[in-house]
């Protein structure tokens, strides 16, 4: 499994989405939509830049002047390298791809793209942007399109016989390709980055759970489905028992993960002989608080790097494997035997 080169290194936060809407009478927001796809786009073609002042407010005064002049053409967000204007809600449907279908389906993205801008981090922003509108509508990535690749699916014979090179850069390979761009998407699940102020607080509370170590991430024909997993490792791998935690830090009194986790699943890892035990989070939970007083409770210390004081101790119950396996559904994979090549790496922090 190759690790992917990231293009588009996230440099600094942005700031927080500015709402610049206009008005629901302007003449560039043309109806109602339920958005079921994503189109990118850039603000200049080709691998050019625009002049310095072809800026955030440049486009902002441009689309006023659209909606004097009765125009429709316009988007819905235009992403710089610290800023993200919105001018037009997400379920307003505008003319930004040429096609009827994508003019009334899709939330239109356009990049800044003139002197003086971040490159790297303006085309993160669009990423991390994207991401978020993928999860707040649930939109496949399969479902996240070029404008260029919208004109040549949707568009009439004469749009498709010349259609946009936008985003020309992308398209180009000029400084990254789209295949890259999508790679920056996952990188945004899998790390959390997100505009949350346009999700609502069950979104956020998906992609910040407590206690959680992965969020795999896996598109299918349904959409976007969301995994939780807690991670306990495991170097003792011969004794035949789990060991599972009650309290982590026995100074602060923090919980143990085990108990603590919000996740869906719970993957414990025996690291020497490379096993790999699955199991639901809540199964295994609710059968330890029923049956955790038959087993022995124990505190394990941790130790100072010189080893000569102990830091603090965390404390919990061993747990026979054997016991938990007749009351627990539990998936055990041998991971020496798994062929690699054919494992598909989706997207998980």
């Amino acid at each position: 499994m190759s690790k992917k080169q990231h293009l588009f290194k996230r440099k600094k936060e942005p700031s927080v989405i500015i709402e610049k809407l206009l008005p629901p009478e302007s003449s560039l927001i043309t109806g109602d939509q339920t958005p079921t796809h994503i189109v990118i786009h850039e603000t200049s073609l080709g691998t050019g830049r625009s002049p310095e002042n072809y800026n955030l407010t440049h486009y902002a005064d441009m689309l006023k002047e659209y909606s004097k002049n009765g125009r429709t053409v316009g988007f819905h967000y235009l992403v710089g390298d610290n800023e993200v204007y919105q001018f037009i809600p997400d379920t307003k449907s505008t003319d930004h791809t040429g096609t009827a279908f994508g003019n009334h389906n899709s939330i239109g993205i356009e990049r800044l793209i003139c002197k003086g801008i971040d490159y790297e981090n303006a085309v993160h922003n669009q990423a991390k942007l994207v991401a978020t509108l993928m999860l707040k509508y649930n939109i496949p990535i399969q479902n996240v399109y070029t404008h260029k690749q919208m004109q040549m699916e949707y568009g009439s014979e004469r749009v498709k016989s010349t259609p946009k090179q936008c985003p020309g850069r992308l398209i180009s390979g000029f400084r990254g390709t789209v295949q890259d761009f999508k790679h920056e998407v996952e990188r945004c699940f899998e790390y959390g980055w997100f505009f949350k102020e346009l999700l609502t607080p069950e979104q956020i509370k998906e992609i910040q759970p407590y206690g959680v170590d992965l969020l795999c991430m896996i598109y299918n024909q349904n959409g976007l489905l969301t995994y939780q997993i807690e991670i306990k490792a495991d170097t003792h791998s011969n004794t035949g028992n789990y060991f599972i935690e009650t309290i982590a830090n026995d100074i602060t009194q923090r919980e143990g993960g085990f108990l603590s986790t919000k996740s869906d699943w719970i993957f414990y890892y025996f690291i020497n002989k490379k096993e790999l035990h699955v199991m639901r989070t809540k199964d295994i939970q609710g059968w330890f608080m029923i049956n955790k007083d038959r087993f022995k409770k124990v505190s394990v210390p941790t130790v100072s790097n010189d080893g000569k004081r102990t830091l603090y101790n965390t404390i919990g119950y061993v747990v026979p494997i054997q016991e938990v396996l007749k009351d627990v559904d539990v998936w055990i994979y041998n991971l020496n035997q798994i062929d690699y090549g054919n494992v598909l790496y989706i997207g998980c922090a």
